[in-house]
This record gives C-alpha cells, sequence and structure tokens, in this order.
C-alpha cells in the first residue's frame, strides 16, 4: 500500500483545493536524489580531490617546510578554489532537497521544490502523453526509482519532461499513476 503523510501534504496546503483526496505522497530519498541531481559534480569533485588537490597539497606543504610560504599558500588555496567550484551545485541540490515533494491526487500530480521559497508545479492527468520508470544501479542499490512524465510540451527543441528523482517503492508508484492517467482518458472519451 502506498503512503500518503500529513507532513507531506502540508506542503502543497497552498495549492491543493478544498476537498481534493491525496492518494499518493512522498519524497525523494537524501543520498540518491543528491547522487541523481548532481552526479557528474560529485564525480568531478572525487577526481579533482584525487589528482589536482592531493599533488597541490603535496607541494604546498613541501614548500611549507621549506620556509616556501608564498608558493604554499598558491598551492594550498587553488585545490579548494577548484572544491567550492564543484561543490557548489552539491550544496544547491541539498538545500532544494528539503522542499522536494510529490503527490498524486484525483486530478493532478503535484511537485514541489525549490530553494527559497516554494515553487510548486502542477500536472493534470489528462495531460499526461507517456510515462516510464527506471531503476539503474544506482536504484537497485537504495531501492529507488525515477519515473518520468511525458506531456508532450517541447522546450527548446527537446520533448519536455517531468521527473520524480529517487522514489521509493518506484514500481508501485508508477502502477498507481499508471491507474490515474488511465482514468483520465476514460473520463476524456
Amino acid at each position: 500500500m502506498l503512503t500518503i503523510k500529513d507532513a507531506d501534504i502540508k506542503m502543497f496546503d497552498n495549492i491543493s483545493e478544498s476537498g481534493e483526496k491525496f492518494h499518493w505522497t512522498g519524497r525523494p530519498d537524501f543520498w540518491p536524489y543528491l547522487i541523481s541531481s548532481t552526479g557528474s559534480a560529485i564525480i568531478a569533485l572525487i577526481l579533482i580531490t584525487l589528482f589536482v588537490v592531493a599533488p597541490f597539497l603535496l607541494v604546498g606543504f613541501g614548500a611549507t617546510l621549506e620556509g616556501e610560504s608564498l608558493v604554499a599558500a598558491a598551492f594550498l588555496l587553488m585545490p579548494v578554489s577548484f572544491m567550492a567550484l564543484f561543490a557548489i551545485p552539491i550544496l544547491i541540490a541539498a538545500l532544494r532537497f528539503k522542499k522536494t515533494a510529490y503527490a498524486f491526487t484525483d486530478s493532478r500530480i503535484l511537485t514541489s521544490g525549490c530553494i527559497v521559497g516554494i515553487d510548486y508545479k502542477m500536472l493534470e492527468y489528462n495531460q499526461i502523453r507517456n510515462a516510464e520508470v527506471t531503476v539503474g544501479l544506482m536504484g537497485k542499490i537504495f531501492k529507488v526509482g525515477n519515473i518520468y512524465i511525458y506531456t508532450g510540451e517541447h522546450a527548446m527543441n527537446n520533448l519536455s519532461r517531468d521527473v520524480l528523482i529517487a522514489v521509493s517503492e518506484p514500481y508501485q508508484v508508477f502502477k498507481e499513476l499508471k491507474g490515474k492517467i488511465d482514468i483520465a482518458r476514460k473520463n476524456k472519451e
């Protein structure tokens, strides 16, 4: 059975209609969400640490031992600035995570997320053209998956999609979504 948490419903108080019934609410799991949102930044941070920071630190500490403080400072500060550059997207994703929530109601999908304030998105079931669920290696490890929702809208010459990232019980959530889409299509005919 899918979960409905009051704390998640409260995330949508500003936009939910009176009498609107929630059928599922969820939030992404932290680590898969962070890795999914910033995978390339995390990989870059690890590589920079291994191949840039470590050698710079060794040279910097060597220069410090020899009394060349200006050279040491340059060699110690340079890798820190590289790390900060790649740490910023990770920090942004971690802050956005706190306000990210998903919900299925009688007639629509609601999503929230942002860093400052809360941004909401609403997708009516009858607007959805297609949906898919994926569970990759990271999903298998953390027992989560991503649900992609296509509405047929175009963004910069590509088909737009919305993603519910790092959802627990992804196949059950997808099955619930598919049922809602099927009902909306039948009612539309």
